[in-house]
């Protein structure tokens, strides 16, 4: 039937802060990126555009 994706990562503590994900298709960044940015107890996300990105094996 259908396929499922699941991406895992490990715990970052500085994550508190906010973190921002590029996604990456065919080997080419999105032109967004999302940034999850706490707003009191709650993130919240926003996309952003990317101006560069360098990708690292």
């Amino acid at each position: 039937m259908g396929t499922r994706y699941c991406m895992a990562q490990n715990y970052l503590p500085a994550i508190k802060d906010g973190d921002k994900r590029v996604l990456v298709v065919d080997g080419e960044p999105v032109p967004y990126c999302l940034a999850r940015i706490p707003q009191g107890a709650k993130p919240v996300a926003i996309w952003l555009p990317v101006v560069a990105v360098n990708l690292v094996r």
